[in-house]
């Protein structure tokens, strides 16, 4: 009996010791599956990230996470099982860690991704607003409405970007000025100068092809002049500009964004 009562303080303290050795950390638990979620995301794997963040259906793909040393977990106060996640690259989650050790993703801010030229337009006109969750920034970023509403307006100023002037017309000479409205240098690669011709004859007017030439350079708010010679018959005269740019990187270079794009588009017919 004395060998018992000696040596059981010292097996229970051996079992308390194991049992204590072999719970897992929460923490490493967490950093264990965000590191596989990460392998998901490189390889797009939407559809397993899926099981464990539903939301994901809302976005094609995600921004990639850095599961590192430095990476923030933080159990609630409640002690509820649910965790907050901070990475280095500013991306945050919300986490539920259930009793098996399965996590699962409740919101984020920072994991969605989107197109760079969406989010570009996006940032510059009001509508990306840092403090939504991703999936409330997803449902903004769904509305193709906006987008649509911000194409016309583009469009609509892409189309004022170079304006002509009225001719300074001499004797069979008119010099057409060509004015940069833009606070932005214009490359004469960026356009050509379109030159109709029309002459007169017996038989009635005659209308050649339109001639296509190389743009010029013009200044931020300057200009240039196009010469157009004529006869008794008729002659050259300029008729426009045309833009070897898509209305996409017109707008991306020369369109200039208020910021209130958005809500003007929220109290707009646009949105109805």
């Amino acid at each position: 009996m004395k060998r018992i009562l000696i040596f059981y303080p010292l097996f229970g303290l051996l079992v308390l010791l194991a049992v204590s050795c072999s719970k897992v950390n929460p923490e490493d638990q967490i950093k264990d599956q965000l590191l596989k979620m990460s392998d998901m995301i490189v390889e797009n794997s939407m559809d397993s990230i899926e099981l464990i963040y539903p939301q994901v259906k809302m976005v094609e793909s995600l921004n990639p996470i850095d599961i590192t040393d430095e990476i923030v977990i933080k159990q609630n106060e409640n002690k509820d099982g649910r965790y907050s996640v901070t990475l280095p690259s500013g991306i945050s989650m919300l986490i539920d860690l259930d009793e098996n050790g399965k996590i699962s993703i409740l919101k984020s801010k920072g994991l969605f991704a989107y197109p760079s030229d969406k989010m570009e337009i996006a940032k510059k006109t009001g509508m990306y607003d840092s403090n939504l969750t991703d999936e409330e920034m997803a449902n903004r970023m769904s509305d193709q409405k906006f987008f649509e509403f911000i194409d016309k307006k583009m469009k609509k100023i892409s189309k004022n970007i170079i304006k002509v002037g009225k001719a300074d017309s001499g004797w069979y000479i008119a010099n057409y000025p060509l004015i940069n409205q833009t606070d932005q240098d214009i490359s004469g690669d960026d356009y050509q100068i379109i030159i109709g011709e029309e002459y007169y004859t017996i038989d009635g007017e005659s209308k050649l092809p339109d001639r296509y030439e190389h743009g010029k350079d013009i200044p931020a708010h300057g200009k240039v002049w196009i010469r157009c010679e004529g006869s008794n018959h008729g002659g050259e005269f300029l008729k426009g500009v045309k833009f070897n740019l898509s209305p996409e990187e017109l707008a991306q270079r020369f369109v200039s964004f208020t910021g209130d794009e958005y809500e003007e588009y929220l109290n707009s017919s646009a949105k109805k």
